[in-house]
């Protein structure tokens, strides 16, 4: 099911999708998240290195979540497009691609957080969920806070801010990345 939130101006500012084969994925990806935080950020959450939008897709589960976001990432920004005056929105679907550029994944113990920031100069970013226990913190988006939940994807503006408040409850993780259009133009004749 797609949700969307719309600002006062009738843009759509975030879209959120739940991945449908989640449970089965999930745990697997909350332990390796668990596994390679390398440090702890000033806000209490532990951090990964970040990684290249193709690492690690030899990885199973990854290449399983990985590939359903960029497949859903054309419906998504479709939605996000809306009231845009973009042109984006009369391009062909066969030319609607996108790719995750990097990513990292994030683990809150008790009291960890997030400050607010935005992830410019990419055009997208995104938040897939991974463990979002009861009392986890929401997703606080551009001042609205978005209830999480294990398996939801939401992705919204490079430019946008966001953070988490302090969480209420031990073991939520997820994985944060942006995202790049790479238009699938076929080649045409040069100029003249």
């Amino acid at each position: 099911m797609l949700l969307k939130n719309t600002l006062k101006n009738n843009r759509v500012s975030y879209v959120s999708l739940i991945f449908p084969d989640y449970k089965d994925v999930n745990p697997v990806i909350h332990e390796m998240i668990r596994k390679n935080v390398v440090h702890e950020t000033n806000t209490g959450a532990l951090i990964t290195i970040p990684q290249r939008g193709d690492s690690n897709r030899h990885i199973e589960e990854i290449d399983i979540v990985f590939s359903w976001i960029e497949r859903s990432i054309p419906k998504c920004v479709d939605e996000l497009a809306v009231n845009s005056q973009s042109i984006y929105i009369g391009s062909p679907i066969v030319w609607k691609k996108f790719k995750i550029a990097e990513y990292w994944g994030m683990f809150y113990p008790m009291d960890g957080g997030a400050v607010s920031h935005t992830h410019f100069p990419y055009p997208l970013s995104f938040a897939y969920y991974v463990s979002a226990p009861e009392g986890s913190s929401p997703l606080t988006l551009d001042g609205v806070d978005i209830p999480v939940e294990d398996g939801m994807l939401i992705v919204f503006g490079g430019d946008i801010e966001h953070e988490v408040k302090k969480s209420k409850s031990e073991e939520r993780s997820m994985i944060s990345g942006n995202i790049v259009y790479v238009p699938n133009i076929p080649e045409q004749s040069s100029w003249e």
